[in-house]
C-alpha cells in the first residue's frame, strides 16, 4: 500500500493538473466541448488506480481531508461570490428600481423601522 500525506496529495493534483493541459493542448476534441484539465488529469489517475487496484498491484491511499475541504470551500465560495457580482451588474437598475418601489410603497421602510427600534 502507498500512501500519500496531504503535501504529497497537493504535488500530485498539480502534476495531473500539468499532464492533464498538456493533454487538452494536443487533443483539439477535448478543447473544443470544453473540457477542463483537472477532469482529464483525474480521469487518468482514477483509471490507473482502479488497474492497480483491480490487479492487487498496489493500493493507493491520499489524504485529501484537509485539501479537499478547504478547496471546495473557496471554489464554491467564490463561484457564487462572482454570480452575486455579475448579476448585480447586469441588473443593478433593476435592482434599484425594484428597491426604491419597494421603499417607496413601505414594505422595506417599515421593516428597517422595526429592526432599528
Amino acid at each position: 500500500m502507498i500512501e500519500f500525506d496531504a503535501i504529497t496529495t497537493l504535488c500530485l493534483a498539480c502534476v495531473l493538473y500539468l499532464i492533464g493541459q498538456t493533454i487538452i493542448n494536443h487533443v483539439s476534441i477535448l478543447r473544443r466541448i470544453c473540457i477542463p484539465a483537472p477532469v482529464i488529469g483525474g480521469l487518468l489517475f482514477a483509471i490507473l488506480v482502479a488497474i492497480l487496484d483491480s490487479f492487487n498491484i498496489v493500493k493507493i491511499k491520499l489524504d485529501s481531508a484537509f485539501i479537499q475541504n478547504f478547496f471546495m470551500l473557496a471554489f464554491f465560495t467564490t463561484i457564487g461570490t462572482w454570480r452575486i457580482i455579475k448579476t448585480i451588474q447586469n441588473w443593478r437598475k433593476s435592482h434599484v428600481d425594484l428597491f426604491h418601489f419597494l421603499w417607496n410603497h413601505g414594505y422595506l421602510s417599515e421593516y428597517y423601522w422595526c429592526i432599528t427600534r
